[in-house]
């Protein structure tokens, strides 16, 4: 974890380095100097998209240490307790951080398995108790068929990623 956070600073300090590059009144002043040679024209132009790559991989990097650092956070509760609600309250808190969360459920099945079992279900803040539904014709598993981790947000629906 400490590495993480070392490693988060340096890419904070990193990051605010290319910002002053990029967005400061110097390269303001540079690229407004009347500039005689149609080749340095050519090098700052360069030099700026290059800045600007730069600085996109570095809002890159960040967006991938703070999701590792969640990941690695979940991992240490995982080897502290086995306590599925704590568990379950854990993966809600921390997928929270990273993506709007305003109905989050977990369903869990186990191949063979009539049914799916909603450990976590939470809308709005509230969570609802523990519940069980028939695995068949319904959403949750189609999801489960296709294999697939999938976020909705306003009556969209975003396949994520493939979970096997």
């Amino acid at each position: 974890m400490e590495e993480i956070e070392v490693e988060l600073r340096a890419l904070k300090i990193v990051s605010s380095w290319i910002k002053k590059l990029s967005h400061s009144e110097n390269r303001d002043k540079m690229l407004t100097y009347e500039v005689q040679n149609q080749e340095a024209r050519e090098m700052l132009a360069i030099i700026s998209s290059q800045l600007q790559q730069v600085e996109e991989q570095m809002e890159n990097m960040r967006w991938l240490v703070d999701h590792y650092r969640i990941l690695h956070e979940f991992a240490q509760t995982c080897t502290k307790t086995l306590n599925e609600d704590e568990l379950m309250q854990k993966a809600y808190t921390m997928v929270s951080q990273v993506m709007p969360t305003d109905s989050f459920y977990i369903a869990l099945y186990n191949e063979g398995d009539t049914f799916i079992r909603f450990p976590l279900l939470i809308d709005n803040e509230k969570l609802y108790p523990e519940d069980v539904t028939e695995f068949g014709e319904n959403y949750t598993s189609d999801v489960i068929r296709a294999r697939k981790i999938v976020q909705a947000v306003a009556r969209h629906i975003i396949p994520c990623t493939d979970i096997l």
